[in-house]
């Protein structure tokens, strides 16, 4: 609240529920954690990129932060590199609005601004943390809330301990950061009463008169005179503080050793916070320049012999290369000598992900369910992620192989499905999908950065479909006729990104010739 506007609300047009607008006057670093928020966005200009949750991601100067409702959860932090420089009460910079009158701060309206440490971009190397996602983004049933015994468990028969963690509760209206209060449900019997006065914690569950317990919270009060059965385990505080007004809770009971092991499990999860560069916003990091073409090529396919050295071959006339990543083809050796040859000519380097069928080469349908599928392409992508670190190389676009390319570029579901696990591993990629897909017009107006893919060495069918690789014709082999694919796909389709199959007869003349002309019409590829 001082005069220094870093950061301002703003009198954006969003729903009443959703997380708001804020205005950056400076160049920061920020990180959206907690619940998750629908349809977060950088706005800067025309120009509109995804804030990927629990990411640092830089925000350049005078852009606004648009965060939509919060889903799995009613509480999300906006986390400012160098912190939000409002004066300290009670070594707090936070706002105690549950008690009103207290003097402790209030909430943010409209106009106000929050200065942050200058120096929290700029004096950081770049590098923030990448947060481990909890699991259950999408819940069934209550919240489950684990509990130990409290102090006064004593006080309670064995039916009402049991009916405890056997009856389903939900959140009264009333409730707040000092207590949630639960209706609907009742401990059954006579209540114990009330009991001398004495300190209270977080996650105490306060049997009153009612018989409707409450769950006091982190602004709960230093004592109290009700009866306390049980006490939620700490490991779970903060699912507590994610429960929703007239949302379901259940609790279960654990024993010592389980609290102890679970809220162990969550500091050694902690620990397993890397560090990571700041995601970049795409105008920013990929400026796309409409008169670039790249000509790529899949390589990384063969060990070995004559093949190999094909690929190698191409990389001189092409600038971009889509590397396989052990679905289909390759493995770790592979992948590293691609790579590094990829650097040394300068070329963009593509993660090449595929179904899990070595035998059919990732080029046929095969029944697969999704979690099968997703541990498959997790581990590609890890694999590639850490070979590419360590010959300290970018990965610029992930392009899916074969069959699984051809099913997400039909399947939107599919592909958003798809394209959550690659960016949980490259949050900075570009997707590659077809020319004239709806896919690619999904994508973009998402604000996911793609690039418009069409193959010179394939025949198109007149309704736009590649004519399938067991009918006679399907591969173009002359380069006079590959370099004429070529302008075709630039000309009538905007394509950014043109390919051509290592394993095509004549490959090498075909990229030779398609990169001559390529250069002769004015289009740098590099």
């Amino acid at each position: 609240r001082e005069s220094t506007r870093d950061i301002m609300p703003y009198a954006g047009s969003h729903p009443v529920d959703s997380g708001g607008e804020y205005r950056f006057t400076a160049l920061a670093i920020v990180c959206l954690t907690g619940a998750n928020a629908d349809d977060a966005v950088i706005i800067n200009g025309d120009h509109q990129h995804a804030i990927h949750h629990q990411r640092p991601t830089v925000i350049p100067n005078g852009s606004t932060i648009r965060v939509g409702r919060l889903s799995n959860g009613v509480r999300g932090y906006l986390c400012v590199a160098g912190g939000i420089q409002c004066p300290l009460v009670l070594g707090s910079r936070s706002a105690l609005v549950s008690l009103p009158g207290a003097g402790l701060g209030c909430a943010l309206l409209k106009g106000d601004s929050l200065p942050v440490d200058e120096h929290g971009a700029t004096g950081m190397s770049r590098t923030g943390t990448s947060g481990i996602q909890e699991p259950g983004s999408i819940r069934h049933g209550p919240r489950l809330l684990r509990i130990v015994p409290g102090a006064h468990i004593e006080r309670f028969t064995e039916s009402q301990r049991v009916a405890l963690g056997e009856l389903v509760f939900r959140i009264s209206d009333q409730s707040n950061r000092a207590g949630v209060r639960l209706l609907e449900s009742k401990i059954p019997g006579e209540p114990p009463g009330t009991v001398a006065s004495e300190g209270t914690l977080p996650g105490y569950v306060q049997v009153p008169p009612s018989a409707e317990p409450i769950v006091l919270g982190v602004d709960g009060p230093t004592t109290g005179g009700y009866p306390v059965i049980a006490c939620v385990i700490e490991a779970d505080l903060p699912v507590l503080a994610q429960c929703g007004i007239r949302e379901q809770v259940q609790f279960r009971w654990v024993s010592r050793a389980e609290a102890l092991k679970a809220l162990a499990e969550k500091y050694a999860m902690i620990q397993l916070v890397e560090q990571i560069n700041p995601i970049q916003p795409s105008w920013d990091y990929q400026r796309h320049d409409q008169s670039c073409v790249h000509l790529g090529c899949d390589t990384g396919e063969a060990q070995s012999g004559p093949v190999r050295d094909r690929e190698m071959a191409m990389l001189p006339h092409v600038s971009a290369v889509s590397i396989a990543c052990g679905g289909h083809a390759g493995d770790e050796d592979s992948m590293r000598e691609a790579i590094a040859a990829a650097s040394e000519h300068g070329c963009l380097i593509g993660a090449h992900p595929s179904y899990p069928d070595r035998k059919g080469f990732g080029r046929r349908e095969i029944e697969i369910d999704r979690a099968t599928l997703g541990s498959s392409l997790k581990d590609q992508l890890t694999t590639f992620s850490r070979i590419a670190n360590e010959c300290d190389a970018t990965v610029s676009y992930i392009k899916a192989h074969g069959a699984l390319y051809h099913a997400i570029s039909r399947d939107i579901s599919l592909a958003r499905w798809y394209w959550a696990i690659c960016v949980s591993i490259f949050p900075q990629a570009r997707f590659v999908g077809p020319i004239g897909k709806s896919i690619l017009d999904e994508f973009r107006s998402s604000g996911i950065p793609v690039l418009a893919e069409g193959f010179c060495d394939r025949v198109y069918e007149p309704d736009g479909t590649l004519r399938p690789r067991s009918t006679a014709g399907a591969c173009i082999s002359d380069p006079e006729l590959a370099v004429a694919q070529a302008e075709r796909l630039i000309n009538e389709f905007e394509c950014e990104l043109l390919c051509v199959h290592s394993d095509t007869n004549n490959a090498i003349e075909i990229a030779r010739a398609v990169s001559e002309r390529l250069s002769s019409l004015g289009y740098p590829m590099r």
